[in-house]
């Protein structure tokens, strides 16, 4: 009876083995997907495979829901945590690379992110849409930013009260920004979030903790 119980278990351990294997196989493709619609020199801080646990996700509005939503932009965003060492390693590197470096807590970062606070829908005009706080984050990237764009962060797990989003042991690290169409041409959308230089471009970089460990790689593309 013993080795009935035994060989039972082993069979749910491998089933368990083989679904747990089955998803992970699915998301990585998804991963995979994701970046493949972006020119790989944009995304090629990212890492390879996912790592064993981690927050991934992306946006890639589309003419059929820009045309009432306004302003959107492609963005890619995967965060994971690491051990010192590998941190550490990583961290190295790209100080190496980097473009540019701010702080989390700076208050003149350029900050990329979905934006309609006027639109028509067959003849009506609706103004006034967008929270107090994106209305607020428009006007300072107007009047105030002075550094080159980087998301606008909306990661639950390491949010904090920041101008970025981000809590403010976070380090953040362009590693790639050009102005320029990088998005199809039929995509493209005006915003009046943005200064006149920075209608359309890219960035790409990474946002580190070195309390918590974590990196979050981004690319996003207006």
């Amino acid at each position: 009876m013993r080795k009935i119980i035994l060989f039972i278990i082993g069979i749910s351990l491998i089933t368990i083995s083989c679904q747990n294997h089955k998803i992970e196989k699915e998301f990585q493709n998804d991963f995979e997907k994701a970046t493949s619609f972006i020119d790989s020199r944009i995304v090629n801080h990212f890492p390879k495979k996912l790592p064993y646990r981690y927050i991934f996700g992306t946006t890639l509005p589309r003419m059929d829901t820009l045309k009432y939503f306004g302003f959107g932009c492609d963005r890619i965003e995967l965060s994971t945590t690491y051990t010192e060492k590998v941190y550490d390693s990583l961290k190295m590197h790209f100080n190496n690379i980097k473009v540019k470096e701010y702080s989390a807590s700076d208050t003149s970062l350029l900050l990329i992110f979905s934006f309609c606070d006027t639109f028509e829908v067959d003849g009506y005009i609706f103004r006034d849409q967008e929270t107090p706080e994106k209305q607020k984050l428009a006007k300072n990237n107007i009047t105030i930013a002075k550094s080159l764009p980087i998301p606008l962060f909306y990661i639950e797990e390491y949010s904090g009260n920041t101008l970025c989003g981000l809590s403010k042991d976070f380090t953040i690290f362009v590693l790639g920004v050009e102005h320029g169409e990088y998005m199809n041409e039929k995509y493209l959308q005006e915003c009046d979030c943005l200064p006149p230089n920075w209608k359309h471009g890219y960035s790409s970089g990474v946002a580190m903790s070195d309390i918590q460990k974590v990196i979050i790689y981004w690319t996003v593309i207006w």
